[in-house]
């Protein structure tokens, strides 16, 4: 029943995540539903561990060998839970991670990829601390479980010493685990960063308002020739449109008369409010007028013009 609970706390916790706010959304939203379970199964467990073990030794008579024993049979099954755990994170992770950044680059360039970098390496730690109590506490506490005098288990040279270091690295995995969320909170306030165009640092962007709506351009590397577009367009409240909506972009050239031309942006998927195409509209260098048209259904078209020189 507990666990049913557990996940109808995960899917209601998914649906205000960023997953909820993509085109994809019949896969993405199982995507991370999964991966939130995953993470507190191995965080809770942590958690547990790290605040509540520590507690129960104290009934554990001294010189039984049961500390000994209770401690090579609890990491085996643990880790086994964690592995689990930790190899379906790394699937969705990776997953969430192509979808929200779009380009590896973004990770360094966007405050959300930094914070995702800081979230891999606590991850690591943790597993890294994993494989310590596996390969190395839990074989000396089996060695320390047989030993000939059950009694004088806990007495055998080393034995208190290691006791000491699984209490120690339980607690500070369990810090990690607390880092770990706190991670998780900063990326559930900021918004992913956007690909293509919007990562690169030779991008030219444009900002403004029209109508109800907030809008962003850029142009990519913004030189004669071959060029990626990208629009976001978000609502008065800073969030990415979630209505459909057709948009366009007309250039026309100042200097000379060569027509209008006029090209569609495409929606990204699992990005709301994201637009982009690639062309060669702007040929020449020299001075262009730019009308960005929003078309939805049921509103009156919307259109903004921008000025702007491009150089060779």
């Amino acid at each position: 029943m507990l666990l049913v609970i557990g996940v109808a706390i995960m899917f209601t916790t998914a649906l205000n995540s960023h997953a909820a706010n993509r085109r994809d959304l019949w896969f993405m939203l199982p995507v991370d539903v999964l991966h939130l379970i995953c993470a507190g199964f191995w965080v809770g467990g942590l958690m547990l561990l790290g605040l509540a073990l520590p507690r129960a030794l104290g009934a554990f008579a001294p010189g039984t060998g049961d500390l000994s024993r209770l401690i090579s049979a609890l990491i085996p099954h643990f880790s086994f839970i964690v592995m689990i755990s930790v190899i379906l994170l790394s699937i969705t992770g990776v997953t969430e991670a192509v979808v929200d950044l779009g380009v590896w680059k973004a990770l360094w360039i966007s405050s959300y990829g930094q914070i995702l970098l800081i979230k891999l390496a606590i991850m690591i730690s943790l597993v890294c601390l994993l494989a310590y109590h596996l390969l190395y506490i839990s074989p000396r506490m089996r060695i320390y479980a047989r030993a000939i005098d059950e009694r004088e288990a806990n007495n055998v040279p080393g034995s208190g010493k290691v006791h000491r270091v699984f209490i120690k690295m339980q607690k500070t995995e369990a810090l990690l685990a607390f880092c770990l969320l706190l991670s998780v909170g900063a990326l559930t306030s900021l918004n992913p960063a956007w690909p293509a165009a919007l990562s690169l640092p030779n991008s030219v962007t444009y900002k403004g308002t029209i109508s109800d709506l907030t809008y962003l351009l850029a142009i990519n590397p913004s030189k004669p020739g071959p060029n990626t577009f990208e629009v976001i367009l978000k609502d008065r409240t800073g969030q990415p449109v979630k209505a459909d909506c057709t948009v366009f972009l007309r250039e026309i050239m100042l200097d000379m008369d060569m027509g209008i031309e006029q090209i569609e942006l495409q929606p990204v998927p699992g990005h709301n409010g994201l637009y982009t195409t690639y062309s060669e509209v702007l040929s020449m260098a020299g001075h262009w007028q730019m009308t960005l048209l929003v078309r939805r259904s049921g509103f009156a078209d919307i259109k903004k013009n921008i000025t702007f020189s491009m150089n060779v």
